[in-house]
């Protein structure tokens, strides 16, 4: 067990998705159903009468965390650097000239000692 998860001030809580089997992301706003399968739930045996109410319950189905979200799609950045609508190509990268090329330094270092004499 690692050292924070035995401090219960720093002990992660999980969401009621999570607890219901949900994905760590937090990705599936609404999950796609499937219909209730008492082999889901093994060890646990329930009595009929908790399982009758379990269907009553969910007449339609349990969350299937396996499949994608019902609608569910790949998160698109409005953030983009390609030509198109919203965005706009980045220049080309500076290029590095050696020995210093393409600046005046020695300009700078002349009016530096001009100032300082």
């Amino acid at each position: 067990m690692a050292l924070c998860d035995a401090d219960p001030r720093l002990m992660k809580h999980a969401s009621p998705r999570q607890v219901a089997g949900g994905p760590l992301a937090e990705n599936i706003l609404k999950c796609q159903l499937k219909p209730l399968n008492s082999v889901d739930y093994a060890p646990l045996v329930f009595p009929s009468a908790q399982w009758a109410r379990l269907q009553a319950t969910f007449p339609d189905g349990v969350c299937d965390w396996s499949e994608k979200g019902v609608g569910q799609q790949r998160a698109v950045s409005p953030l983009t650097f390609a030509d198109g609508p919203g965005g706009e190509r980045l220049r080309p990268p500076p290029v590095s000239h050696p020995g210093g090329r393409g600046r005046d330094d020695d300009e700078d270092d002349d009016d530096h000692e001009r100032r300082t004499q």
